[in-house]
């Protein structure tokens, strides 16, 4: 990548293969309303950073492939990818301490999200309107602290009250 909105707006794309894709800036796919899958193929160890807005409005895309962890993820990264449903965060090399506003934000098909150990601040409706999210595996003993500034901008609003939650054992309430 040379730099912030590579492709944005890309209508055209559907199927994209970065190889040594370590680093996704910011609205590099953004508006791409078409692009279904992204496979990122990364050589080495440094894990696979995706800034803010990368993904933001692919309508379509349900699938991000990829043989290494993803290790950040920026500021409303997934907002209004309505039918995501494959995404695997690092569960302890995850570099930041927060999942920020908005990340996941009308992603309707997201069934399963995890949070990463150090995870300590959930933002603004980071998972808002994530209706088929029913499975939530928090892997920080200290539960994160939600930031809200009301009911309806908590970070899980509309997510379903029959959702699980699952904490490592002796974690807090």
């Amino acid at each position: 990548f040379n730099g912030w909105d590579q492709f944005i707006d890309c209508d055209n794309l559907t199927r994209v293969t970065l190889r040594n894709g370590g680093y996704i800036p910011t609205n590099a796919f953004s508006g791409c309303i078409n692009l279904e899958e992204i496979s990122i193929i990364q050589f080495g160890l440094s894990g696979i950073t995706i800034q803010d807005l990368a993904f933001n409005g692919c309508e379509k895309l349900t699938t991000i492939n990829t043989n290494s962890e993803i290790i950040f993820v920026g500021w409303q990264t997934f907002f209004d990818c309505y039918v995501l449903d494959n995404l695997l965060l690092s569960i302890n090399s995850y570099t930041n301490d927060e999942i920020y506003s908005a990340t996941f934000n009308n992603c309707t098909t997201l069934s399963s999200t995890i949070i990463p150990s150090n995870i300590r601040r959930i933002g603004t409706l980071a998972y808002a309107y994530c209706s088929n999210l029913l499975i939530i595996y928090s892997y920080a003993v200290v539960p994160p602290e939600l930031e809200y500034t009301s009911s309806n901008h908590s970070p899980f609003y509309g997510v379903p009250t029959s959702a699980t939650v699952y904490v490592p054992q002796g974690s807090g309430n």
